[in-house]
């Protein structure tokens, strides 16, 4: 008996082998997803507790009350573990931040070269910052800024010393919150810091504004 051809229909063919590279595309697809989602930068914001929130304002307010700048205690970061996976890809303070649940308290960074400019900056006004307020012509209000108050020989520069020095002072806020990471949501605790600060150098007999508003001479 002679062998009896077969012949294959075309699609039966096909259909097991497209299958198995649309297999083979769903498996690679499947791990580049993994790959990509491991790589998306993770946004950790940290919170501090008050009393360190108060001793970094305190430490940048005395910046700008010395010549240079120079900081009494700078603050510092705890190291993280080293080797640890986390660190590699987010770095030490967002790994830290990760491994403990996404928002770490640890001392706040205070010395930095933006917030050393901006302080410098200040301490060429000081003089004449320390000169208006005991003339009463300027005072601390409680946002950690200058306002202007109704003393005596006020002139012209008060203005455009108070400019000058809040917009100082509020890029020191805005420099401190995002070099530490801290959500916008915590600007209030911040400007409470700095505003505790200002009001505590401030001397007897010149203008701070209480914390309910009101303006006295301390």
């Amino acid at each position: 008996m002679g062998a009896e051809a077969v012949t294959l229909d075309p699609g039966e063919e096909a259909r097991p082998m497209g299958s198995a590279r649309l297999g083979r595309r769903v498996a690679v697809l499947g791990f580049a997803a993994v790959v990509l989602g491991a790589c998306v930068p993770v946004t950790v914001n940290l919170t501090f507790p008050q009393e360190k929130l108060d001793d970094a304002a305190s430490q940048i307010v005395d910046m700008s009350r010395r010549p240079g700048g120079a900081p009494s205690a700078p603050g510092s970061a705890p190291a993280s573990k080293p080797g640890s996976s986390l660190e590699r890809w987010l770095g030490p303070r967002e790994a830290t931040a990760q491994e403990r649940g996404g928002q770490v308290a640890q001392v706040p960074k205070t010395d930095t070269e933006e917030l050393r400019r901006l302080t410098e900056s200040q301490n060429r006004r000081l003089g004449a910052l320390q000169q208006w307020l005991a003339r009463g012509c300027v005072g601390e209000n409680n946002q950690g800024l200058l306002e202007a108050r109704p003393g005596q020989g006020c002139s012209g520069d008060v203005a455009k010393l108070i400019g000058e020095e809040n917009r100082d002072r509020q890029a020191i806020v805005e420099t401190f919150m995002r070099q530490n990471k801290m959500a916008p949501s915590e600007a209030g605790r911040v400007r409470a810091s700095f505003a505790r600060a200002h009001r505590d150098r401030v001397q007897g007999g010149q203008w701070i504004q209480t914390d309910k508003g009101e303006w006295v001479k301390k």
